[in-house]
């Protein structure tokens, strides 16, 4: 078994010193997103032809794995699809539009806070009692609090991103 990879834009070490993590591209960012899952497999197929493909998307990931088996899953053995979702088609329109609005009068840059309690604030009801914003992530405590502490987690995503998303979830 083989295990690889990617760094999606606007997340970990792929975001630029002084860059704005939650932010993708603004070209057509979903697009570019799918299009990098791809050249990883090609990659990977490459220098391991002899090993079976199987894609894993978890979370946005899973939106993400989602769209790429849609564009380009020919060629790929299997798919493990975690943490995914699904909104109405009415919901996401919504959401885009509120995106485009925000868009128009903070930039594509912008650090949604707005945004991000309106798609995940209610995450945390499911929660008896819970200690922090992000409990909902696991019930062991211990690993929200890795989660809470590690730079590269837990950042708000910029309209831009949120923008990104919405359309991998359309």
């Amino acid at each position: 078994m083989l295990v690889t990879g990617e760094d999606h834009l606007g997340h970990g070490k792929s975001v630029a010193e002084g860059g704005t993590y939650g932010y993708f591209c603004e070209q057509d960012p979903a697009t570019v997103v799918v299009r990098d899952v791809h050249r990883l497999k090609k990659i990977t197929e490459e220098s391991y032809p002899e090993v079976p493909y199987v894609i894993l998307g978890h979370s946005m990931g899973s939106f993400i794995t989602r769209n790429y088996l849609c564009r380009y899953g020919k060629g790929v053995d299997g798919a493990v699809i975690v943490g995914t979702g699904m909104q109405s088609g009415g919901l996401i329109l919504c959401s885009k539009a509120m995106a485009g609005i925000q868009k128009l009068f903070c930039g594509s840059r912008h650090v949604s806070h707005f945004i991000d309690k309106a798609a995940f604030g209610n995450y945390n009801k499911r929660i008896d009692v819970p200690r922090t914003a992000s409990d909902w992530l696991s019930r062991n405590p211990e690993n929200v609090d890795r989660y809470i502490a590690d730079e590269l987690c837990g950042f708000t995503f910029t309209v831009n991103g949120f923008q990104t998303l919405f359309e991998l979830i359309r």
